[in-house]
C-alpha cells in the first residue's frame, strides 16, 4: 500500500517543480480524518472545508494558485487525484452517491494503524 502511496507523487496533475505544492500522498490521512470526522462521509465540498482547515499552515503560494484552465485550485485538483487513487486501494468507497466521499473500512483501518 505504501508504494502506491508514493507513486501517487508521479502521477500529480499539471506537473510542477517537486517540493512546490504538497503532494498527493500528503492528502491521505487529511482527507480520511475529515471523512471520519464527519460521520464517515461527506460532500466534496465540505471534506475540501475540512481538509483546507488542516492544512492551510502548509499550503505554499503554488498551492492556492489557479490551475491554468483557469477553473480549479492547484490543490483541489491534487486532491481530487489523491481521491482516485484511494478509491484504487480501496481507502474510499467506490460506489458513494455522485458528489460524496465515503471512507471505506480498509480506510478506518489505515488510520488506526497509524495510531489516529
Amino acid at each position: 500500500m505504501f508504494e502506491e502511496l508514493k507513486k501517487m507523487q508521479k502521477s500529480r496533475p499539471e506537473q510542477v517543480d517537486s517540493g512546490q505544492c504538497i503532494s498527493q500522498q500528503e492528502y491521505v490521512i487529511p482527507v480520511l480524518q475529515a471523512l471520519v470526522k464527519r460521520g464517515g462521509s461527506g460532500r466534496i465540498k465540505e471534506i475540501l472545508e475540512s481538509v483546507y482547515d488542516m492544512l492551510k499552515n502548509k499550503f505554499s503560494k503554488k498551492d492556492v494558485e489557479k490551475i491554468p484552465s483557469g477553473y480549479d485550485l492547484r490543490w483541489h485538483k491534487i486532491v481530487h487525484w489523491a481521491i482516485f487513487t484511494m478509491k484504487g486501494m480501496e481507502l474510499l468507497k467506490n460506489d458513494s452517491q455522485p458528489g460524496i466521499w465515503e471512507i471505506s473500512d480498509k480506510g478506518r483501518q489505515y488510520l488506526k494503524k497509524k495510531g489516529l
